[in-house]
């Protein structure tokens, strides 16, 4: 499989090569196409660029950015787009590669090749974070289409004052929540937790590749019977096996969270949508 993904990202690489020698074709004045790689990005990248650039995610919604496989079409839509976006090179591995002869056109949100060799949290579900990314977008923007910097600065301020104002809200709903502490699959939303107050007690998955061993489960079941935590968040798309096996011994309340959103949904849609089905959980 580890070998499929690496020719796919070579076969990716090579056709940046080819259509991508020609200065003009890659560095176009006005910026027509984005590709951004997961699909929350996509309406925060659109939101500053205006509704005439294309914006699409090279991860579609519902798929695994940690184990996707990039296909011809995808391929195509990296080599042939005005600016590549990513998160994090620990997180989007596979995007290294496709950035190496393509950094003037290529935005990494955050984080370094060195920088943590397990990267799995989910940063994008920080509003106040967001705010951040939005304006390193915005600066790329304006390095690449200076005619078109005020329009951007000014789409911007907008999407900043809306996810200033979501952030606010999520503040005051969970600052009245009677529960604080949960479990969860993976490290998605330890960001969230740190903003907005919630303890993440502990973790089944550290990433992919780090996951919690027989031992260290068994020491987690006592505590969190010790502690009486109620609440595990996994992925709306299902519970992992590992998951299952961990409620089933503990008997905690699973809540789904969708971190990835739907196709064309808004971000602040996803984060409302998701801040709800919490508040179910936390507030009782």
């Amino acid at each position: 499989m580890q070998r499929i993904k690496k020719i796919c990202v070579q076969a990716a690489f090579g056709l940046l090569i080819c259509l991508c020698t020609v200065e003009s074709v890659c560095h176009a004045s006005s910026i027509k196409s984005i590709a951004v790689s997961v699909n929350p990005l996509v309406s925060i990248v659109q939101s500053i660029a205006g509704p005439e650039t294309e914006v699409q995610p090279m991860v579609a919604a519902g798929r695994d950015p940690h184990t996707f496989e990039l296909s011809p079409g995808t391929m195509r839509m990296i080599a042939t787009a005005d600016l590549l976006v990513f998160m994090h090179p620990k997180f989007e591995f596979w995007g290294e590669k496709l950035t190496l002869d393509a950094q003037e056109r290529s935005l990494w949100l955050e984080g370094t090749a060195s920088h943590n060799s397990h990267y799995d949290v989910h940063d994008w579900l920080d509003p106040i974070k967001v705010i951040g990314f939005a304006e390193k977008i915005k600066s790329k923007l304006c390095n690449i289409n200076r005619s078109d910097c005020e329009i951007y600065q000014t789409n911007f301020e907008k999407l900043k004052e809306e996810l200033r104002l979501l952030s606010e809200d999520i503040t005051y709903r969970a600052g009245r929540w009677k529960k604080r502490e949960f479990v969860a699959d993976h490290p998605a939303w330890r960001a969230f937790a740190v903003r907005y107050g919630l303890i993440e007690v502990a973790v089944l998955r550290e990433s992919e590749m780090k996951q919690i061993t027989v031992k260290e489960m068994a020491a987690l079941i006592k505590m969190v019977t010790e502690k009486k935590v109620s609440i595990f968040i996994s992925d709306a798309g299902g519970s992992s096996r590992i998951s299952k096996s961990f409620l089933n011994e503990t008997g905690l309340a699973e809540v789904q969270l969708d971190s990835f959103g739907h196709p064309g949904e808004s971000y602040t849609s996803m984060m409302q949508r998701n801040l709800a089905k919490m508040e179910s959980a936390f507030a009782e």
